[in-house]
């Protein structure tokens, strides 16, 4: 199937453009899918009805990205790719099977961000996200698909009815 983007373009920018005057808050990982959690703290109730904190918005990015900074890339997708040596994994208190650059690299801005708030948040005509913070650091995922695969979704957990998927599947902006 092929995806007409521009229809999306609207509901998108609404979406992310929820995510400017928010902090930024973590850089993370589940495998390869990259999440950067945005907002103030909140108590969000899981399935089972435990009460845990989480940030109000996280986007989950699924296609290439990268986080600049001063047109350097500190961080990106193919570090998700190149594992690290053993030493370096006691160093960032971890127990990953596997860790690699990313998870050195975002534990290092994790640590050093503070609550950079956002300052700009676009989609651009084919679905690319760039999200600018005040610390200097950017984010550009890119979508690089011409058929209905997810590249990048945001979610609310101050709102669970929201959630927007990029190509979008059942909008509920």
């Amino acid at each position: 199937m092929v995806i007409n983007v521009t229809d999306y373009r609207c509901n998108a920018s609404a979406a992310i453009g929820r995510l400017v005057g928010t902090p930024c808050t973590e850089f993370g990982r589940a495998a390869d899918l990259v999440w950067v959690l945005f907002g103030n703290r909140i108590t969000w109730h899981n399935h089972a009805g435990k009460a845990t904190e989480r940030s109000e918005f996280a986007l989950h990015v699924q296609c290439p990205f990268r986080i600049t900074r001063d047109n350097d890339i500190v961080l990106g997708s193919a570090d998700l790719d190149e594992v690290i040596a053993d030493e370096d994994r006691v160093q960032l208190n971890t127990d990953r099977a596997q860790v690699t650059v990313f998870d050195s690299k975002a534990a290092d801005l994790n640590s050093s961000m503070g609550l950079s708030r956002v300052t700009r948040a676009v989609v651009s005509s084919v679905g690319d996200v760039v999200i600018d913070l005040e610390s200097g650091l950017a984010l550009h995922a890119f979508v690089v698909s011409s058929v209905d695969s997810e590249a990048w979704r945001l979610l609310s957990f101050a709102d669970p009815q929201f959630t927007f998927v990029f190509p979008e599947d059942n909008p509920s902006v």
